[in-house]
């Protein structure tokens, strides 16, 4: 069978069980599949439509953390995911430039998402608390932060 490049997979883990995968695609698409049998169990279209180049679920698999390629991280409820566009949750971006964000992920707490944006110049982590509000902003040195995790 031949994959066309949008239906190939973007992203992918595992929920905190194993039993299932979260899988991102270039459509802005998210799947839920069974790791057990392979079987597709929900499939929905992220808010905005755009590609889902990243997703991390929080530690007690409540929330998921969706980077987008259109700059914008979205945390949404893992309940609330099969509502589709109507489940935005939580927009979180830089609304002054616009960063791309190379990686996003919850605190180990799951009181926060941390995002982080690179560039040839600068790298900046930014912490919102889950109602949307930027807590903290750190720069870091110009090496820049491909990806990380917060235990």
């Amino acid at each position: 069978t031949v994959v066309k490049k949008q239906d190939r997979p973007m992203t992918a883990c595992f929920d905190r069980t194993g039993k299932q995968v979260v899988v991102g695609f270039r459509r802005g698409e998210v799947r839920v599949v069974s790791s057990e049998s392979g079987e597709t169990l929900l499939v929905v279209q992220a808010s905005g439509g755009a590609a889902i180049k990243g997703l991390s679920l929080s530690r007690d698999g409540k929330s998921i953390v969706l980077n987008c390629t259109d700059r914008v991280i979205r945390a949404v409820a893992f309940d609330n995911l099969a509502e589709g566009p109507r489940a935005a949750g939580r927009e979180l971006q830089d609304v002054v430039n616009r960063s791309q964000w190379c990686h996003a992920c919850f605190s180990a707490d799951n009181e926060h998402v941390i995002g982080g944006s690179t560039s040839a110049t600068e790298q900046k982590l930014y912490i919102w608390d889950l109602h949307g509000h930027l807590t903290k902003m750190l720069d870091g040195p110009k090496d820049g932060a491909v990806h990380f995790s917060w235990a």
